[in-house]
């Protein structure tokens, strides 16, 4: 009866809980009354108020603040705390009506992905005028997919709402343009926050689950046809029945090497994506070794520099191979200055 009773006093106390709402069962979110949240942004709302056993707890991730709901209503009215005390006293759940507070680590609850719905703007709903909009059009990202591709405000808020992985440290509070990364079935596993301007981390990549496979394009992917595989989600976008691989790995999907052909980005010398490549070689796929004579980094780069798709897959038509031949146009690729 104490999570029932912690929920009946959530709503007793509503009313001093600016844009409080209800997330999940058992999970609420609203502005921070003790630190008062964001002085700029009214829209902000950084406390949360969870359950952990048969109890609730508060945590604000502006502030730190922390406490079991009995305190938190402590201080906020404690006319109200009072009543609560007899509440939980009088029914035998706790006999000086406080919880055993746990050694305090906050932890998202653990909940199913949800299905498709994602809850931000998408990208092709934005004004012709807006940043990520320009940002979109500007790296020549296909139109068919201005619906498939959202906006986040906060990158951080809107992955730790999504996610059962605590993603409170996740760098700072930052716009960023969203891919999300669906499973065969349609639900999210993984999603992709691009920066829209220079920053030292272009690229975050956030799993809801700490099993989901960072694999993107699952949810349109035909398995029984032949299959490209790329390094990031914008390059999958500009080739048919195309993967990409945001630093995951193809052993999470059931996948016949035999109608795939692997496409890691033009660079040479990175150390990680000559490893890569090399393994991959040896694990029997076909890869394409680019032309040493081209200099881009990736697909995007070559539809940038103003191909068509169907040129850059008679680029990779031609310079796709396996085996022996792979391994010597490999080791000639990574040679080049």
């Amino acid at each position: 009866m104490s999570l029932y009773t912690d929920q009946k006093y959530v709503g007793l106390i509503s009313p001093r809980l600016d844009r409080l709402k209800l997330v999940r069962p058992n999970l609420w979110n609203s502005r921070c009354p003790i630190c008062g949240d964001s002085s700029k942004n009214k829209a902000k709302k950084r406390l949360y108020i969870y359950a952990k056993k048969q109890d609730l707890f508060v945590k604000c991730h502006n502030c730190g603040y922390g406490s079991n709901l009995g305190n938190f209503i402590k201080t906020l009215d404690p006319h109200l705390h009072g009543q609560y005390v007899m509440e939980r006293y009088s029914q035998g759940q706790n006999g000086r009506g406080k919880t055993k507070e746990p050694e305090f680590k906050f932890e998202s609850p653990k909940f199913k992905p949800r299905p498709t719905t994602i809850k931000l703007p998408s990208i092709g709903s934005l004004t012709s005028t807006h940043h990520a909009r320009l940002f979109y059009e500007g790296r020549k990202m296909p139109d068919s997919f201005l619906d498939r591709v959202f906006y986040a405000e906060d990158f951080r808020e809107w992955a730790m709402s999504v996610s059962e992985i605590d993603y409170s440290n996740l760098g700072k509070e930052e716009p960023r343009m969203v891919i999300p990364f669906f499973d065969t079935e349609g639900k999210l596993i993984a999603a992709q926050g691009r920066a829209l301007g220079s920053h030292e981390l272009r690229y975050i990549t956030i799993k809801v689950t700490e099993d989901s496979p960072k694999v993107y394009g699952l949810e349109r992917w035909k398995s029984e046809e032949h299959t490209y595989i790329v390094e990031g989600p914008i390059d999958s976008m500009f080739l048919p029945n195309c993967l990409a691989v945001a630093g995951g790995d193809l052993q999470s999907i059931k996948i016949d090497k035999k109608q795939c052909v692997l496409i890691f980005d033009n660079e040479s010398r990175n150390i990680h994506t000559v490893k890569k490549l090399m393994v991959a070689i040896d694990d029997g796929w076909s890869v394409v070794i680019w032309n040493k004579e081209k200099k881009f980094k990736d697909i995007n780069d070559l539809i940038m520099s103003g191909l068509s798709t169907d040129e850059i897959l008679e680029m990779i038509n031609k310079t796709t191979m396996k085996g022996l031949e792979a391994d010597w146009a490999a080791r000639e690729w990574r040679n080049v200055q």
